[in-house]
């Protein structure tokens, strides 16, 4: 997609004429780029076909007339409008040139300024609404291709080239990334091109559940196992019998449940909660984490051994920030998501808008995005344009480096009210585990238990915010 303003490529060779019309344009607000013949013009078209709305040519002149060059123009950009200038007050000259493939046609002289701003502006916006088109097609044949992953940016096609590799084995895979960077979309992707593909995709997000209620979902479980366990059920890995099954925030899993896990991808068997019974699995796992496992094994947080049952292949997934070539092609595709959702046709973009979309650091990455572009459709008139003023207010304050009376410290007028929030509520958080853990001389047992916090949920705050547990634990 191309956001400039309107371009104009003017060709007659009357130079009186030819720069009195270019006058006249660009007071009109267009860039004129004007050429005394057609062979010049060519060439620059060449080189710049996405910069140029709208061919403005005379019909009479020599070596190459206006009927051969709008005949040349339509074979090498089709879908770039020609509007011809005629002196001939009778309708045939206009005619051809309509019969051959113009746009439009202008007498000269030339109409009033409003007039003819309207037939120009008209001819820009058919062209760029066929540049839209093209783009949503192009982006439908990713989306094709790849179950909603839309990028088109080196790091993009890596990721496309291992997925593809990935699927056509039967390899634990390991998905890294940012939050809101699609992890979820590539394990469904891995699936979907493999062998596994007509067979169950199932997905739980190992942070939202206790390590009671994950032992649960991923097992099952027998009548009377637990509290609340009032007949038995099977897990995920049994219902995903044959296909594959997506871990999500698979760091955040507790200590006893990794056990488990280790043994289901060594020895394809589980074990319900509160059976003895030993069942065959036969699943493809994909686990998907936001954080360094890594260093969580070396800190002791996590088992090297089934880090490496994991890691058998990573998949790492760039955050929005890097790759921001491709933030037009996802704004194409969220704006006819959303206005196909809310039944409205999809609206031209503002450089504005595109602008503050392009600056921006998206620490929510393509999640963040989608809700930026819905929440425009959304507030904003319809048939109008997306302009600056219906985008999220953290757009509108781009972030700028400032330092406080320290020199290390941002200053609140220095960045965006989201930004402020988060940095007031992360030193909140880190003064509140400090104080627990002062209060409790270090335990870090009787410190979640006072502060009402899960004791691992604890320890990853802790981690979080560098606060150094030691081994004091109980």
């Amino acid at each position: 997609m191309d956001f400039l303003g309107p371009q104009i490529v003017l060709v007659d060779d009357d130079d009186p004429m030819r720069m009195a019309t270019a006058r006249r344009l660009r007071g009109l607000e267009f860039e004129v780029h004007d050429f005394a013949s057609a062979e010049p013009a060519l060439s620059f078209l060449s080189e710049h076909e996405n910069d140029v709305d709208v061919i403005v040519s005379d019909l009479h002149m020599p070596k190459m007339d206006g009927l051969a060059f709008l005949a040349e123009s339509r074979r090498c950009w089709p879908d770039l409008p020609f509007v011809m200038l005629t002196a001939d007050s009778s309708n045939e000259p206009a005619i051809e040139a309509l019969r051959q493939g113009a746009y439009d046609h202008l007498t000269k002289p030339l109409a009033p300024g409003e007039e003819l701003r309207f037939h120009l502006l008209r001819a820009v916006e058919r062209h760029r609404l066929l540049r839209r088109t093209r783009e949503l097609e192009r982006q439908r044949d990713v989306e094709a291709r790849f179950e909603g992953i839309v990028g088109t940016s080196a790091s993009m096609r890596a990721v496309f080239t291992l997925v593809e590799r990935v699927a056509s084995t039967d390899a634990t895979a390991l998905v890294l990334g940012e939050s809101g960077t699609g992890k979820e979309l590539v394990a469904r992707a891995i699936h979907a091109r493999s062998q596994r593909a007509a067979k169950p995709f199932l997905a739980v997000n190992c942070s939202a559940l206790s390590e009671t209620l994950l032992e649960s979902e991923l097992f099952g479980h027998v009548k009377a196992a637990f509290s609340g366990a009032t007949s038995a059920r099977r897990g995920l890995f049994e219902e995903a019998s044959g296909g594959t099954l997506f871990l999500d925030e698979i760091g955040d899993v507790d200590a006893s449940v990794q056990v488990r896990l280790l043994r289901a991808l060594q020895e394809g068997e589980i074990k319900p909660v509160g059976s003895n019974e030993v069942r065959k699995v036969d699943v493809r796992v994909i686990a998907a984490t936001n954080r360094d496992l890594a260093a969580d094994v070396r800190e002791g947080e996590f088992r090297e051994d089934l880090f490496y049952r994991l890691n058998v292949v990573s998949v790492d997934l760039p955050a929005l920030r890097d790759r921001s070539s491709d933030i037009p092609l996802l704004t194409a595709h969220f704006l006819a998501k959303y206005c196909a959702r809310f039944e409205r046709p999809v609206p031209p973009i503002q450089p504005d808008a595109m602008r503050l979309l392009t600056a921006y650091r998206w620490p929510g990455n393509v999640r963040e995005l989608e809700n930026a572009i819905q929440r425009a459709i959304a507030v904003m008139p319809p048939g109008s344009a997306v302009t600056a003023d219906v985008l999220p207010p953290a757009l509108r304050d781009v972030p700028r480096p400032a330092q406080g009376p320290t020199g290390s410290t941002p200053t609140v007028s220095g960045i965006s009210f989201s930004e402020s929030r988060a940095l007031l509520i992360a030193d909140f958080e880190k003064r509140y585990i400090e104080e627990l853990l002062e209060i409790e001389k270090g335990n870090i047992t009787r410190a979640a238990r006072r502060g009402g916090i899960d004791r691992a949920n604890f320890r990853r705050l802790a981690r979080r915010y560098g606060i150094d547990l030691g081994r004091r634990d109980d």
